[in-house]
């Protein structure tokens, strides 16, 4: 036992995984914000390197709220990340080109908390390939709980246990305490033609979702722990083949009951399952207020905003009109709702300056 426990701890120091060293992204410089009557950011921030957009960032009360995204020159999202008060809080992902595919991690306040997924490729005659899957557990910030490690074809080869960063025996806590649950509880986990339930320890179910295959959903549901839908995602149609996307209806809830967002969402093969919000949207999105009131509607196509973007500021009975084409604004007007008179207009070229500008 001692010498399978050192056998492990030097199996893990020498295939350690640093998910932060893979974070590169040029944000731009050339950002355009949505500011509200007080000067703070409210809404969507737009940077672009010359006319492809780099990043987009959601803002409320000046702080980042939502989804962070980043793209690369030909505008492919390269990584991405979801904050709740200017922390980082879910799912955050980070492109590997290299094997086409995106190493997720879960954070909670700005820590590592949950399951980190990452791979660990091998070279040989030109290509890079995955040599193997780590998925590791964390909570505030260390890991805890388990590290599995697979091989090339998804078999599990390896078991280790971690309590609060301490590499530990899995028979000792808390690795042992998920043994006993399993083994206590057998019919947590349904799976009945793909068909599958997850369930939080309370007994409440987390997901409920149709798997045709590895990473290949039909549907997915996500609940909240007060047993509100969470997240909902249903396949319109199927890609046939590698470059191009599943078409989902999407849908994303408060814990209240109250729609958040909705929308025609495009998964690529080659990316892996968002579980958590929707990355690409195709057609119109819709956002909704706390009074569940439509508050921006934004127009895409093929991934990119083209199109009118429209954020209502109700208290001045306002909205802001932003025309795009193929990621670019050209146009931006300021109305008044209930006149739809006019009372300010921008116009654009084509590398973001204002080409005229009127009130």
């Amino acid at each position: 036992m001692k010498f399978s426990f050192i056998a492990s701890l030097l199996l893990l120091l020498s295939t350690e995984y640093v998910f932060a060293k893979y974070s590169v992204c040029d944000q731009g410089n050339d950002c355009t914000s949505i500011l509200d009557p007080s000067g703070k950011k409210n809404g969507i921030e737009v940077c672009k390197s010359g006319k492809t957009i780099r990043r987009k960032v959601s803002y409320k009360n000046d702080l980042k709220e939502g989804l962070w995204e980043c793209f690369d020159q030909d505008g492919k999202l390269t990584e991405s990340r979801i904050y709740k008060n200017d922390k980082k809080n879910g799912l955050h992902k980070i492109w590997q080109s290299s094997i086409q595919k995106f190493e997720e991690c879960d954070y909670k306040n700005d820590e590592l908390d949950g399951v980190c997924t990452s791979y660990q490729t091998s070279h040989s005659g030109g290509q890079t390939r995955v040599s193997g899957v780590y998925k590791t557990e964390y909570k505030n910030g260390l890991k805890h709980g388990f590290q599995k490690i697979y091989d090339d074809i998804g078999k599990e080869i390896k078991s280790l246990c971690y309590n609060k960063g301490q590499l530990v025996e899995v028979d000792k806590e808390p690795c042992n305490q998920k043994i006993t649950q399993k083994s206590e509880k057998p019919l947590k986990k349904v799976d009945i033609s793909k068909n599958k339930i997850e369930y939080y320890g309370s007994g409440k179910i987390k997901a409920r979702y149709q798997l045709i295959d590895a990473g290949d959903y039909e549907n997915y549901e996500s609940f909240y722990e007060n047993g509100q839908i969470k997240n909902y995602f249903k396949r319109k149609s199927k890609s046939e083949d590698f470059h191009s996307p599943d078409i989902y209806e999407f849908s994303t809830f408060t814990d209240t009951g109250l729609i958040k967002k909705k929308g025609i969402c495009e998964i690529y093969p080659s990316e892996n399952f968002s579980k958590d919000y929707c990355s690409k949207f195709n057609g119109t999105e819709t956002e909704y207020d706390d009074k569940n009131e439509v508050l921006a509607t934004d127009s895409y196509k093929l991934g990119k905003l083209d199109g009118l973007s429209i954020y209502y500021i109700r208290e001045k009975q306002q909205k802001r009109i932003t025309t795009y084409r193929e990621g670019i604004k050209i146009k931006y007007e300021l109305k008044d709702i209930k006149s739809d008179k006019t009372i300010e207009t921008q116009e654009f070229f084509d590398d973001g300056s204002i080409k005229s500008k009127t009130h």
